[in-house]
């Protein structure tokens, strides 16, 4: 960086330290007739100190960031993965038992078979690029969670047609630790991907508010909900709830969810706000 001065100058530089490392320089002028003066010098270097440690504290939070995100990306590619080789492996048995029925000249179940081919590769279409739009969402330092949930939902809407409403608790920015923030938007995805596949719903909202030191997150549809008890004898899509209650577990939070038969569903999560943490 070029410093102009177009005038004699008292100058002062101090090195930015952190943990024994130089972080950057701290320059100070004033006109040549206010020389520093020791208690200038002892104030400027105590205030070297606090930023130098912010300094160290923002690269510490964007590399954080960077592995948070990176973690995820591998996650939903695992999750991509094993699905992907699901679907085909389905595919590939219908197609080979289609082709033994036209050999036995037995036509019409043939085509039941190609039209389950067709069914499952037209939701793998629809997954893959549901997927694609969940791995395009990631959390920009300067952006915040809020402004990327937002661009999220605005591509949900236009995919799936649900109109879904974003209703913040506070103006206040809100900001969490990036591993929470990757889990949280992740809930709400997949919230959001049942609701698409399973509610039959025309709307559905994501609240944001904020009571006796916690986050509380619901997600609520306008659908046909479902029966929480044979989910969880293993039908439905009890998976989806699991690794969601999972993602909020992770980083300390709480997972629940109320519906029932031809009623709204509510996906519930509550997650402790930190001392730096929260709206600011």
């Amino acid at each position: 960086m070029l410093i102009l001065l177009t005038e004699p100058q008292s100058c002062f530089v101090i090195p930015l330290r952190s943990k024994g490392k130089v972080r950057g320089v701290m320059f100070v002028a004033r006109p040549r007739s206010r020389l520093f003066t020791s208690q200038d010098v002892t104030l400027l270097t105590a205030l070297s100190r606090p930023i130098a440690s912010a300094i160290e504290n923002a690269r510490l939070y964007e590399k954080v960031a960077d592995v948070a995100i990176l973690e995820e990306r591998d996650r939903i590619a695992r999750e991509i993965h094993d699905g992907l080789a699901q679907v085909l492996g389905f595919i590939t048995l219908k197609v080979a038992n289609a082709r033994e029925l036209v050999a036995a000249n037995k036509r019409s179940l043939a085509q039941d078979e190609l039209q389950n081919v067709e069914r499952v590769a037209q939701d793998a279409y629809v997954e893959a690029r549901e997927a694609i739009l969940d791995l395009k969402t990631t959390i920009a330092p300067d952006g915040g969670l809020m402004n990327s949930l937002s661009e999220y939902l605005r591509r949900f809407v236009r995919q799936s047609g649900i109109q879904t409403h974003l209703v913040a608790g506070s103006e206040e920015p809100l900001r969490f630790l990036p591993s929470t923030e990757i889990q949280l938007i992740r809930i709400i995805q997949e919230a959001l991907t049942n609701v698409r596949k399973h509610a039959h719903a025309q709307r559905a909202w994501v609240r944001f508010s904020t009571e006796n030191g916690h986050l509380k997150v619901v997600i609520e549809d306008d659908g046909q909900g479902f029966d929480l008890a044979q989910v969880a004898q293993g039908e439905g899509h009890g998976f989806g709830l699991q690794t969601m209650r999972d993602r909020a577990e992770s980083v300390g939070g709480s997972f629940k969810v109320e519906t029932a038969p031809g009623g709204p569903t509510k996906v519930i999560v509550t997650l402790p706000l930190r001392p730096t943490e929260g709206y600011r």
